[in-house]
């Protein structure tokens, strides 16, 4: 078997990847329309290892961290400016 396991499943047929997890977080309550940076991955860790869990039930081979503009995020929180600059 090879060693590249993505490349095993992708010649098998379709792969699909889960997207949405801003809209569907905003849906559940954890964020409000505008926080485009991840803090319910920094504040809820729970909510978000639920949705992972809930988009893999749904189906998903691959889901993605939702950990984008994380950096700036932890630069803030660290300077004392908060999760939002």
């Amino acid at each position: 078997m090879s060693a590249n396991i993505l490349t095993n499943r992708i010649d098998q047929g379709p792969v699909l990847c889960a997207e949405g997890f801003l809209f569907e977080l905003e849906r559940r309550g954890y964020l409000t329309a505008g926080e485009f940076v991840p803090e319910v991955a920094l504040e809820d860790v729970d909510a978000l290892e639920t949705l992972h869990r809930d988009f893999q039930r749904a189906g998903s081979d691959i889901v993605e961290a939702f950990t984008y503009n994380i950096g700036g995020c932890v630069a803030n929180f660290r300077s004392g400016r908060g999760w939002l600059s």
